[in-house]
């Protein structure tokens, strides 16, 4: 690095610093890619079930529509919303693919993976929160337009009480531009919401909880 002089009241430091090494440890990895599914047929099921079941829940939805959780082994998942279930069984095999980029001996099985579908009209968004009891999140948007709300993450270890890096581009907050038919896969305690939708048509998205 080069040299600095740090100027105080009374003197002059001349300080040269050499032999200087960086080591990012405990990195967070957000993987994103598409997947060759029929995302016309997705959005189909999806908002069919809306209208199947059009009280939904409420969890992490401020207005809009939430479906209930379906678990992605369960036959009944398939023949309800099967183009949905296809789109989860790949994404098993994304995070898996994941795992062993990460050399990581661990591998998700349908059985433990889980997903709901998000509506969200003008103006609705999800709040923040995270997914306890899972490993990694894994959210498709099968339908989003600009002006349609990012995809905020949210550091959430013990930075948060100091100002190291609050001036830090994405040092605690970062927010992702999200595009249609396009997989984001990250780890599953981020905190993190969607901002509010602000125009006149729905954005629709599927969230994933895959476990161990």
């Amino acid at each position: 690095m080069a040299s600095h002089k740090h100027r105080g009241s009374q003197y002059t430091i001349d300080v040269k610093i050499s032999d200087v090494c960086a080591v990012d440890i405990f990195p967070t990895t957000v993987y994103m890619g598409k997947l060759n599914v029929n995302n016309d047929e997705i959005l189909d099921d999806c908002y069919n079930l809306r209208e199947k079941y059009p009280e939904g829940v409420s969890k992490s939805n401020l207005g809009g529509w939430q479906s209930e959780v379906y678990n992605l082994d369960d036959i009944s998942t398939g023949l309800e919303v099967p183009s949905v279930a296809e789109l989860g069984h790949k994404i098993n095999v994304f995070a898996n693919t994941i795992c062993e980029e990460m050399q990581s001996s661990r591998r998700f099985n349908e059985s433990s993976t889980g997903f709901w579908i998000n509506i969200n009209e003008k103006f609705c968004y999800n709040v923040a929160h995270s997914h306890p009891r899972c490993d990694l999140v894994a959210l498709y948007y099968a339908k989003i337009l600009p002006g349609q709300g990012n995809l905020t993450l949210m550091r959430n270890d013990g930075s948060a009480h100091h100002l190291l890096y609050e001036d830090v581009e994405y040092g605690n907050v970062f927010r992702l531009d999200a595009e249609p038919e396009v997989v984001y896969i990250f780890p599953a305690h981020l905190i993190h919401y969607v901002e509010p939708n602000i125009i006149d048509d729905t954005r629709v998205s599927i969230s994933f909880n895959l476990a161990f």
